[in-house]
């Protein structure tokens, strides 16, 4: 499709051109509570740095963003915009191996992720704060580790593993 037949037909709706603050943690899986069904995640990663990531994301809704995030770990710059399905699939296909799969669960303000493919054993939980001076919640027995600091459990880090 060329580039003046795309913008015409496709209007691309900026939803979050904000910080980013948000912790990180390892979850033990056998100490969360019933989990109800969860969205089918495959994200992408165009770049590092920046991190340029494709989200496809199913429940239910087939629904896809692309999300620019800028440096830091606990507080960064990220704009997301919801793109296409289709176009999203495209896109992901030049990300070539740099991809994870995961299905995301929400409990309260956490979201759960429980890994798949080969980071099947890997359970993240993250928690976003509305601001820098925000305090974190009590933490449920099922977090076992922060690792907001660690850059091994960045999603653009495990895509490249």
């Amino acid at each position: 499709m060329a580039r003046s037949d795309y913008s015409s037909i496709h209007h691309i709706d900026c939803l979050l051109p904000m910080k980013e603050i948000e912790h990180k943690f390892l979850v033990d899986p056998k100490k969360l509570p019933t989990l109800f069904k969860g969205a089918k995640i495959t994200q992408g990663y165009l770049s590092r740095s920046p991190v340029v990531r494709i989200r496809m994301k199913t429940n239910g809704v087939k629904k896809a963003w692309l999300t620019i995030k800028g440096k830091g770990c606990r507080i960064r710059d990220e704009f997301e915009y919801e793109v296409p399905y289709s176009d999203a699939k495209q896109m992901m296909k030049l990300c070539g191996k740099r991809k994870i799969k995961k299905i995301r669960y929400e409990i309260g303000p956490w979201e759960i992720d429980q890994f798949k493919g080969r980071h099947k054993c890997l359970w993240l939980a993250e928690i976003e704060l509305p601001g820098k001076k925000s305090k974190l919640p009590k933490l449920p027995d099922w977090i076992v580790k922060e690792v907001t600091y660690d850059p091994k459990y960045s999603n653009a880090s495990l895509a490249e593993k």
